[in-house]
């Protein structure tokens, strides 16, 4: 196995270059929690789908410098990914949580969103906490825009399937004006030999 921290490179790579493209500022990834040693391959596809969160966060999270600034935050943004190995009834779970301190998302825009493409849905029922977690799973963008950059759903659907396909749990968590996290759980199978 590898430890799982060495997993991300590619991650931090596009994290810099959409800051880059988007005239946005971050810093480099914080890493948090302990660092595990993981099988990259089975992990693959879910580590590609991640990197579609990248655009979600550089342009949805994070606020221009001049938004940060006139919030009271550091003029660049941080995302932290926190990973650690939870013992769990029968078997342990890998967490993942990717966070950002920047805009979090809204759940008066995840509603408006769901008012056009489900106007009759139970999420009229739900609480904020609840409609949130919809953006996981569908394109609950606004895609018809003019820029071709991710609407705050674009490829959340695809890191969910992924995490699905694990046997895994994805929520997301938000604070507005504050930041977004999204904690990814997934059954921790490493059968390294002892050493």
């Amino acid at each position: 196995g590898v430890p799982i921290r060495e997993c991300f490179r590619q991650f931090e790579r596009e994290l810099a270059d959409l800051a880059v493209i988007m005239g946005k500022r971050v810093k480099p990834i914080a890493y948090t929690g302990n660092n595990p040693r993981v099988l990259a391959q089975p992990m693959q596809p879910l580590l590609l789908s991640m990197i579609h969160m990248c655009r979600n966060i550089v342009d949805h999270g994070i606020e221009p410098v001049v938004t940060r600034l006139a919030r009271g935050k550091e003029p660049a943004g941080q995302v932290t990914i926190h990973t650690d190995l939870l013992p769990g009834a029968g078997k342990t779970m890998l967490q993942i949580r990717i966070s950002d301190d920047g805009n979090g998302i809204d759940p008066a825009a995840v509603r408006a969103r769901l008012e056009k493409i489900d106007p009759g849905g139970a999420w009229k029922q739900e609480n904020d906490q609840a409609v949130i977690q919809r953006i996981l799973m569908w394109d609950v963008s606004t895609k018809n825009e003019v820029t071709d950059l991710s609407g705050r759903g674009v490829g959340m659907e695809a890191v969910e399937r992924e995490v699905k396909l694990l046997g895994g749990t994805v929520e997301v968590q938000s604070d507005l004006y504050r930041g977004a996290s999204f904690d990814i759980r997934i059954p921790y199978n490493l059968d390294a030999p002892k050493a």
